[in-house]
């Protein structure tokens, strides 16, 4: 119980360093609660550019959707909006013992995503 409120402050700091740009955080609307195991960014582009500024500050990224079918080449072309989650979605860790300077860390990098 402890982990996941902690999950849940460290996802709240991500999402107000999130909001300074022009990227958006994939979460549950309404009376759904969200469960943060890593941090869900929407790139508003293409995320090799993203991925390497975060790498330059030794955050390790990696596609949110890379292990299912849509990588499979020709299926994304029957299904463009899954596609698009495919090329822009991107995940940011996001665990209990992060810590708070790598917490700060992730969020400052979140804040000023290219």
């Amino acid at each position: 119980e402890s982990f996941i409120q902690v999950r849940k402050e460290i996802a709240g700091h991500f999402e107000r360093s999130l909001m300074k740009t022009r990227h958006k955080s994939l979460v549950q609307l309404r009376e759904s609660e969200n469960v943060y195991y890593t941090f869900p960014v929407l790139l508003s582009g293409g995320m090799k550019e993203v991925r390497q500024y975060a790498k330059k500050q030794n955050i390790v990224t990696r596609p949110a959707f890379e292990d299912t079918n849509v990588s499979v080449d020709g299926i994304g072309d029957r299904c463009p909006v899954a596609k698009s989650l495919y090329l822009r979605c991107l995940l940011f860790p996001l665990y209990p013992t992060l810590g708070k300077s790598n917490a700060a860390l992730i969020a400052k990098v979140l804040s000023s995503l290219p």
